[in-house]
C-alpha cells in the first residue's frame, strides 16, 4: 500500500481485493469447505497449501505488512460462515473485544472462495464506522442504513477491515450455498511509516480528505478521527496533537447512552 492507500483505509475502514487466490485454490477449499459443512465455529487451516495461497497471499499480505508492520501474527485457524437458501439480513453487529480509537492492532479479512452475489447475501458493511463507537444493544435494531456497502466479488476475493467495522450477512434469496472464511491478523511490533511513500504526499494532508460518511456527526470531527489514525499507523500519533485543530479536545467520543444533566 502506499499513502494514500492507507489513507483511504483509515477513512473507510475496508478494501477489496479481486480474484487475488487462484481457481485451483478456490475448488480446493470449497471441498474443503464441504468437508467441514457440520463444523460451527472454527475450522482448521493450517495446510501448507492454504496458508500459501490464502493466509499468506501476495497482495494480501501487502496490505496486512502495510497496516499492522513487519512480524504480523495469524492464526491455523478461520471461522467458517455457511448459509443455505433464503435468509433474513443478520443483525448489525461489531464483534467481540472491538477497541475504538486511532490504532490499529488487528485486521478482520473474509475470503470469497466462489463467486457470491448480492442474490447469496454477502458481507455487509458500513464505511468509515469503525470510528462510531456504539453499543451493540443500540446497533441491533436498525435495518438498511444508507452508504453500506456489499462484499459482492468474483471467486478468489479476499476483503480486509478494520476490526471494529460494523458488518453483517446482508439478506440472501438464493437457494444455494455460500462458503465464506473469515480470520484475523494481529499486530506485534510498533506502528511506524514504513509502506510505500508517495512523493507528492504529507501526513497533513489527512485532515482535508474529502468525503466520507459522517453519520449526523461534525464533518471536521469524522476527518480528524481518520487523520489520527493516520498519524498513528506513520507511529507520529504525538505529532497528531501539536496539528489538530482544538487539540486539547479529544477526538474520540465514547457515549454512554445517558442523557446529559440539565442545565
Amino acid at each position: 500500500m502506499d499513502d494514500h492507500e492507507v489513507l483511504d483505509f483509515c477513512r473507510n475502514g475496508y478494501l477489496m481485493l479481486e480474484r487475488v487466490v487462484p481457481e485451483e485454490v478456490n475448488a480446493q477449499v470449497m471441498e474443503y469447505c464441504q468437508e467441514h459443512a457440520g463444523d460451527r465455529g472454527e475450522i482448521p487451516v493450517g495446510e501448507p497449501w492454504y496458508v500459501s495461497a490464502v493466509t499468506l497471499n501476495p497482495a494480501l499480505t501487502g496490505v496486512v505488512r502495510s497496516l499492522l508492520g513487519r512480524d504480523f501474527a495469524y492464526l491455523d485457524r478461520a471461522a467458517t460462515h455457511r448459509s443455505e437458501g433464503a435468509q433474513p439480513a443478520q443483525r448489525w453487529h461489531r464483534d467481540g473485544g472491538a477497541v475504538h480509537g486511532p490504532r490499529v492492532d488487528c485486521l478482520q479479512v473474509f475470503y470469497l472462495p466462489q463467486e457470491t452475489t448480492l442474490e447469496m447475501g454477502p458481507t455487509e458493511v458500513l464505511p468509515g464506522s469503525h470510528h462510531l463507537f456504539q453499543q451493540p444493544q443500540y446497533m441491533a435494531h436498525y435495518e438498511r442504513i444508507r452508504g453500506a456497502v456489499y462484499a459482492s466479488a468474483p471467486a478468489g476475493s479476499i476483503f480486509v477491515t478494520h476490526y471494529a467495522i460494523w458488518h453483517r450477512r446482508s439478506r440472501s434469496v438464493s437457494p444455494g450455498v455460500r462458503n465464506l472464511l473469515k480470520f484475523w491478523y494481529l499486530r506485534t511490533t510498533p506502528p511506524r511509516r514504513d509502506w510505500a511513500r508517495c512523493s507528492d504526499f504529507t501526513l497533513e494532508q489527512a485532515f482535508h480528505l474529502p468525503g466520507g460518511n459522517s453519520f449526523g456527526r461534525e464533518m471536521h470531527l469524522v476527518r480528524n478521527q481518520a487523520a489520527e489514525m493516520m498519524y498513528w499507523l506513520a507511529g507520529e500519533h504525538d505529532v497528531f496533537a501539536s496539528v489538530v485543530p482544538n487539540s486539547n479536545l479529544p477526538v474520540y467520543y465514547f457515549w454512554d447512552g445517558a442523557r446529559p444533566a440539565a442545565s
